[in-house]
Parts: structure tokens; sequence; C-alpha cells
């Protein structure tokens, strides 16, 4: 674990910018597995949950006509964000994002839902009645494989 940080530590790009790709790649549990969730969140977002949203900024909509959503994507095979049509239900990826505020931070479902809410707001303008994690399992990739 030292020879990790170390040898982390030497690299050109800085910590913080290696552990926010590491979560992006492995989640964000695997990182604090490796440092702590305390020195994950001070190092990778400087205590601020807004940071850790970034993460997620810049996600391409994709309409998927067989399950009726937009599935919003980082890339190829990774969609995090879900809009189900008609009736407006949006699900955010429970192992990835989801849990961060839950398990990571001690939050309720009720006040991640809330941060949730304020964030696709405004990074996406997207608004619905519900925001709910989804299941690690039932993700569907633009293509429609789930």
């Amino acid at each position: 674990m030292k020879k990790l940080i170390k040898k982390i530590l030497k690299e050109e790009t800085s910590l913080s910018e290696r552990l926010r790709r590491t979560i992006l790649r492995r989640g964000w549990r695997r990182a604090s597995d490796m440092i702590g969730f305390s020195k994950m969140y001070e190092i990778a977002f400087d205590n601020d949950y807004t940071n850790f949203l970034d993460l997620f900024s810049g996600m391409e909509s994709t309409y998927n006509s067989e399950y009726n959503r937009d599935i919003y994507c980082l890339n190829d095979s990774y969609c995090p964000v879900h809009f189900y049509r008609p009736d407006e239900d949006i699900m955010v990826s429970k192992d990835k994002i989801w849990s961060f505020f839950t398990d990571g931070l001690g939050l309720t479902n009720n006040e991640t839902s809330k941060i949730i809410k304020s964030w696709l707001e405004s990074e996406y303008g997207l608004t619905s009645k519900s925001y709910r994690p989804m299941h690690p399992y039932s993700t569907i990739s633009p293509d429609g494989y789930e």
C-alpha cells in the first residue's frame, strides 16, 4: 500500500487527478478501500461533493427507443443516468454515484435525491418527479444491451 502511494506521488500528474481517474474507472469504493474515505474525499474532491459530481460532467445523451428512455453516457459502455419516458422517472447509478452520498457521506436517500435533483437540473436541464438509485446490474448501454 505504501509503495502504491509513493508510486502515485512520483507520477507527473497530481495525486488528486490520478485518484479521480481511478474513481471513474474502478469506482469510489475501490479508491476508498485503498486510502480510506476521508482521505480520498479530501485529496480527490477537496471535501466538496460537487467536485465528485463534476466527474460526471459532459455526459452525452442518447435516446433508446426500445426502452423509451434517454441514456446519459460518459463513454460507449458506461451510462450512469437514465431518464425514463413518459413517466419522467430518473434513475442514477447506485454503485458509482448514489452510494457515494449514502454510504460514503452517510446521507439519507432523501438528502441524496435532493442533491442529485439539483445537479441534474443545473448540469443537464433534467427535471423529474422521482430521482432514485438504479441497481448496478440494470443499466442499459446506448445500443440497448443490458
